[in-house]
């Protein structure tokens, strides 16, 4: 999904962090600017924000098909016919209101709504308008959607509960007109607090979305439904920065910076040594893959601890990654003692050489505070013995590993991958403060949270959001190489929260590279790896 903001980079991907907030945030700050600027001005404040992004997306565009409901965001779709009309551009306005004809429609909006009366103000002047067709949609009856370009203007933010006549036939009728569509602030029926789709929802090909991001649009099920993202302050930055979040979304130009520039005269040690754990027998490709990435994602010296029998692949595939033999906790600790950071998980098992790795990395973690990466078999182990981790670990599970982790912290939620996915904010902040330490919760739209300290001694858990939905990231040994990925960042010196955003961009781009190559809907992990 790509993410645009015209706040900090007139349009272009965003450089700058921007503020996450829920639905309750919003509607607070939204009130708040509507009695000091009014609602009626806000409102067409927001359809000329649309209406001229809409404009630069679609310049040849002659008609449009715009779908209004009876809330603020069909107002704002009312003013966006009122200002295509005035630019010459024909609208059919289509009215997703369960009345019984048009006179009543009329009726309705002309009693409460000023969009409406100012547009039929400019309809009603002879000569000021380009054609103009208005249409109720009734159940049973034939309807298409005429426009070169379809607005989806029925629901906005406030949408809760289940769609109402005439709404999921509308919403089918958008999706099936086989035209693009713009979505105004949000996709109708997308939950914009958790990111789920209602029984059905608009697929938008470009969505704009104002004054603020909102949670629903950048994680979960929204990268299927929002298509590209603009995000459109209208010049209420400073406003909504009085208000704090503690949810933030993170580019890739901003992740890539998080680590300076390499001085010409550094040398390996300056970058971490990481001791990659895990592959037990029949599992070698899992550590294989996190210590290459581990190797390309910069670390200074890799080690891998793997059963003995997968030493000879791994030498002679990856010969710059000191390959060891482990079959014993004396041997592991050996290479604990000159590891600078840990990986533990791929491949790692749960017969009793995994736990074995376990309990040793465990020690370790804990005596040295190491900074260390938990993925995978590693997760199960833990799952068996929660603990504080503390803030230099970081833990990366998919939903169905996060289920197993949250059970393990309170069993009577029985969690499962849906119920993770269903709050996916909720989830990975009730699990960074279960288990005291960073936590990167996979999925499309990633979450890392991490556990922060202000000034006064308050805790708080911060939420960093990456625009990581990709199809080809649905393969194989893909979190492998995230875990050598984050290890690797780690041992540069980045703190875990850091480590985990800059870690997923840079899988992220080099998927992006692959599929800028290739027609295959998936690419290996190990090229993936090669792509680094």
């Amino acid at each position: 999904m790509r993410i645009y903001s015209r706040a900090n980079s007139a349009g272009r991907t965003f450089t700058q962090p921007l503020p996450v907030y829920g639905i309750a945030q919003l509607r607070e700050i939204d009130a708040r600017l509507c009695e000091q600027h009014g609602d009626f001005a806000l409102m067409q404040m927001a359809a000329r924000a649309a209406f001229r992004l809409l404009r630069k997306r679609w310049p040849d565009c002659k008609r449009l098909s715009i779908v209004v409901g009876g809330g603020n965001n069909g107002g704002d779709g009312l003013v966006m016919a009122r200002l295509a009309l005035q630019h010459g551009i024909a609208v059919q306005l289509v009215y997703g209101l369960d009345v019984s004809s048009l006179e009543a429609v009329h009726a309705e909006l002309n009693d409460r709504s000023e969009a409406f009366r100012e547009l039929r103000a400019n309809v009603d002047a002879d000569g000021a308008v380009a054609e103009f067709e208005e249409c109720l949609f009734k159940e049973g009856a034939r309807l298409e959607l005429s426009g070169d370009l379809v607005v989806d203007a029925l629901y906005g933010i406030g949408l809760q509960g289940e769609l109402k006549f005439p709404g999921p036939d509308l919403i089918r009728l958008i999706n099936e007109s086989a035209r693009p569509v713009f979505a105004v602030d949000c996709p109708s029926g997308l939950d914009c607090e958790l990111g789920a789709a209602m029984d059905t929802a608009v697929r938008a090909d470009l969505t704009c979305t104002f004054i603020a991001l909102k949670k629903g649009l950048v994680t979960h099920q929204a990268a299927e439904f929002v298509g590209e993202l603009q995000l459109e302050p209208l010049g209420f930055e400073a406003e909504t920065a009085a208000d704090a979040t503690d949810y933030m979304l993170i580019g890739r130009k901003q992740a890539l910076q998080f680590l300076p520039a390499r001085s010409p005269v550094s040398h390996k040690g300056n970058f971490g040594k990481v001791l990659c754990a895990g592959g037990d027998e029949g599992m070698g490709g899992a550590i294989l893959l996190t210590a290459e990435s581990c190797s390309r994602g910069g670390a200074g010296v890799v080690m891998s601890a793997t059963r003995s029998a997968h030493v000879t692949a791994g030498l002679s595939r990856s010969p710059e990654i000191m390959w060891r033999g482990v079959e014993n906790r004396s041997a592991l600790c050996k290479m604990l003692e000159a590891a600078s950071c840990i990986a533990i998980g791929p491949g790692l098992g749960r017969e009793p050489w995994g736990q074995m790795c376990w309990q040793t990395v465990l020690s370790a973690v804990q005596e040295r505070q190491l900074p260390c990466v938990i993925d995978a078999d590693g997760l199960n182990q833990l799952a068996k013995q929660p603990c504080e981790l503390g803030p230099r670990v970081c833990l990366t599970p998919h939903p169905g590993e996060a289920a197993t982790l949250m059970n393990a912290l309170y069993p009577e939620g029985n969690s499962t991958a849906a119920t993770i996915n269903a709050d996916r904010f909720e989830s990975v902040v009730r699990l960074c403060q279960g288990y005291g330490c960073c936590v990167l919760l996979k999925g499309a739209g990633g979450l890392v949270a991490w556990p922060e300290s202000s000034d006064s001694g308050d805790r708080r858990t911060k939420v960093a959001v990456v625009a990581s939905a990709h199809p080809a990231l649905a393969s194989g040994g893909m979190g492998d190489v995230l875990t050598g990925l984050l290890a690797a960042q780690l041992a540069q010196g980045l703190p875990a929260w850091q480590a985990a955003v800059r870690a997923l961009h840079l899988q992220l781009e080099a998927v992006e590279t692959l599929q800028a190559h290739t027609q295959e809907p998936a690419v290996t992990a190990a090229r993936v790896v090669q792509a680094l």
